[in-house]
């Protein structure tokens, strides 16, 4: 194999005509919000459910919501639009 040139020990320097990469071209394949802060700005993009610590927030008389009769919180631990809005204006505030 090495007399035929398939098998070779001789350490060859990175060659770019020869990536095994995919050429780059001019499209985008996405787009990354970056924070310089590292907070979270949006409630979508809290993984934590919400649902809890919604419920919290109400025993602290922060807001108020019966979770328990409502359909969307019982079934959802992102919670329905009233936990997710709440959740979203006291982000803001900070």
């Amino acid at each position: 194999m090495i007399e035929s040139g398939d098998l070779s020990f001789i350490d060859n320097p990175p060659n770019a005509q020869h990536n095994p990469l995919p050429p780059h071209g001019p499209a985008v394949n996405m787009v990354e919000e970056y924070q310089e802060d590292g907070r979270i700005h949006r409630v979508q993009d809290i993984k934590t459910p919400l649902v809890p610590i919604h419920a919290r927030m109400c025993e602290a008389t922060f807001f108020n919501h019966d979770h328990a009769t409502c359909n969307e919180c019982s079934a959802n631990p992102r919670g329905c639009l009233l936990v997710r809005r709440d959740i979203q204006r006291m982000m803001d505030a900070l």
